[in-house]
C-alpha cells in the first residue's frame, strides 16, 4: 500500500495510521480518549504509528494542521504531543469557525514550549501545502471521514475508541 505522507511516531513493526482533523469532535474524542495509548504502544515497538493531520471541515482545520506539523518539524516528540492534545484540549465540539486563529495557535505552541522557528512556521502557514496534498492523497486512498483508522493499509473500525 502506499503510505500517506504524515507525522510518525515510533518506527516498527505494521503500519497504523490515524486521519484526522482538528475540528472534528470525534477527533477529538479518539485522542482524549486512546491517543496517549496508541502513542505509547508505537513508541515501544509495537507499530510504526503515522498521524495525518488532513483538513476538509472548516478554514481553521488547515491553520491546525499547519500548526500541528510546525511544532512536530522544529521540536521534539514531546512538545509536538502536547500540542497536539492541547488543540483538542481546546476544542468547541461545534465545529465552530475561528476557534483555531493564527493567535490561538500562537499561544498554544508558547504554553507548550514550542520553539521561534515553530512559530514562525504557523505564523507564515509553512506546511498548508503540505497539509492539503496529505488531504487529496487520503481522500484517494479512500477516507471518507475523520477519524479514520488503517492498520496496514485496511480501513479499521474506530468506534471503540471514540464511545
Amino acid at each position: 500500500t502506499e503510505e500517506v505522507a504524515g507525522l510518525l511516531v515510533g518506527d516498527s513493526g505494521q503500519l497504523v495510521e490515524v486521519f484526522e482533523d482538528y475540528v472534528c469532535p470525534f477527533c477529538a474524542r479518539l485522542e482524549l480518549n486512546a491517543g496517549a495509548d496508541l502513542r505509547t504502544a508505537a513508541l515501544s515497538g509495537e507499530y510504526r504509528l503515522v498521524v495525518h493531520p488532513i483538513a476538509f471541515l472548516t478554514d481553521d482545520s488547515p491553520r491546525a494542521a499547519n500548526a500541528s506539523a510546525c511544532v512536530y518539524e522544529h521540536d521534539d516528540l514531546e512538545t509536538w504531543v502536547a500540542f497536539h492534545e492541547g488543540i483538542y484540549e481546546r476544542q468547541d465540539p461545534g465545529e465552530s469557525v475561528g476557534q483555531y486563529s493564527t493567535d490561538v495557535l500562537l499561544n498554544l505552541a508558547d504554553e507548550v514550549g514550542a520553539s521561534a522557528e515553530a512559530a514562525a512556521c504557523i505564523t507564515d502557514e509553512t506546511f498548508v501545502p503540505w497539509v492539503e496534498a496529505i488531504t487529496e492523497q487520503a481522500f484517494a486512498r479512500g477516507v471518507r471521514g475523520t477519524p479514520t483508522l488503517t492498520v496496514d493499509g485496511t480501513i479499521t473500525d474506530v468506534a471503540p475508541f471514540v464511545q
